[in-house]
């Protein structure tokens, strides 16, 4: 059962390593994201890369040191796998009011702040923001009230960009 354990962690770590090489290759990784040339147009919010390898390199020693000790291994390989994933967490929004969210540059999912012309108007300066539970953010603006996962890593940078934050509830 250990033996067993620990190749399935070895390969979480092999997917592990694909996933943290697109912070590196970030030229091919947003076009991967954003679908095209309209990322020139984005701005993006991510964690800075050397956090994301250093918590890559943590989870993968994590299983080495403790390859004896298996509930040690589990517990820290949890615990350093987790942090590391949440590091993963990326946001890109266009000037237009399309937010796209995902995980190392793989796209999740797409909000978008404006319905037809009526909020054409510098959407993201009309956008206000307020936090919501476990690094939520709800952006409200005169056409819709959305709320997405921001993440804990890249949640100041994202409030700052809108401009306006207000208190949690």
């Amino acid at each position: 059962m250990k033996k067993v354990i620990f190749i399935v962690l070895i390969l979480i770590c092999l997917i592990m390593t694909i996933m943290s090489y697109l912070f590196f290759d970030s030229e091919n990784s947003t076009l991967l994201f954003s679908g095209g040339s309209v990322g020139s147009t984005m701005q993006y919010f991510v964690t800075n890369k050397w956090i994301v390898l250093f918590l890559y390199i943590i989870t993968v020693f994590s299983i080495y040191f403790y390859r004896n000790k298996i509930k040690k291994m589990l517990f820290y390989f949890v615990i350093c796998f987790s942090l590391w994933f949440l590091s993963g967490r990326m946001i890109g929004v266009q000037y237009t009011g399309e937010i796209i969210a995902g995980w190392f540059y793989l796209e999740t999912n797409k909000v978008i702040l404006w319905e037809g012309n009526k909020c054409a108007d510098d959407v993201i300066k009309n956008t206000k923001t307020k936090n919501s539970y476990l690094f939520n953010l709800k952006f409200t603006n005169a056409c819709t009230t959305k709320e997405i996962y921001i993440g804990p890593f890249i949640m100041l940078a994202v409030e700052s960009h809108f401009g306006q934050t207000h208190a949690s509830n």
